[in-house]
């Protein structure tokens, strides 16, 4: 991305513009890494996140069975 936007006309009359818009391509991700998302980090806390939600059902049909007897 350039560092200061450029500003342009665009009329019925005029299809060309004054300015050199040549984009340059940076291979590398221009020396930037990003960070790795997703992956086995996130499984595990889904999969935590599950266990917890179907504990908590179990734990209340239990509960609510032993309450009607």
């Amino acid at each position: 991305m350039l560092a200061e936007p450029i500003s342009f006309l665009i009329n019925a009359a005029s299809t060309t513009v004054g300015v050199d818009l040549s984009v340059k391509n940076i291979p590398s991700n221009s020396g930037f890494e990003l960070p790795l998302t997703g992956g086995v980090g996130t499984g595990l806390l889904y999969a935590a996140g599950a266990l917890l939600v179907v504990g908590a059902g179990l734990l209340f049909v239990r509960n609510r069975r032993n309450t009607r007897n």
